[in-house]
């Protein structure tokens, strides 16, 4: 997630900290960083900041497919920049079926060893379960 600000906005020192204790409980999950749009002006042109401060999430598609990057206009609270934050992270759990019929998060064995086949891959075996 990247916040572009002014140093001189009031708004922007009310959100520094909300925005350093969201990024200090996702660190190592969520990256955050900022941007000062008086320094780096032509970068905040560039990712349309009409107005500071600006949050924008830096993701991709579902499929992994495209770059996206999304707004964020909820509220400057820690709590709603973490759960948003953590929303867009691309989900690594899926639950493993027979015939997966392409239902959300389901997937047949083969396909989640073929998917990201460079990544390690772990499987937790629930008791109980038959065929």
């Amino acid at each position: 997630m990247v916040k572009f600000y002014s140093p001189g906005c009031p708004h922007c020192q009310t959100l520094i900290g909300p925005w350093s204790k969201a990024a200090a409980e996702l660190e190592g999950h969520v990256q955050f960083m900022a941007v000062n749009c008086r320094t780096y002006n032509a970068l905040c042109q560039r990712f349309r900041v009409s107005g500071v401060p600006s949050i924008k999430m830096f993701t991709q598609s579902d499929d992994g497919k495209q770059r996206l990057v999304l707004d964020y206009d909820g509220p400057r609270t820690k709590a709603a920049i973490c759960d948003y934050a953590t929303s867009r992270v691309p989900q690594m759990v899926w639950r493993i079926t027979p015939n997966a019929a392409g239902k959300n998060r389901e997937i047949d064995l083969a396909g989640f060893l073929a998917k990201g086949a460079a990544l390690p891959h772990a499987l937790l075996l629930k008791p109980g379960l038959t065929k």
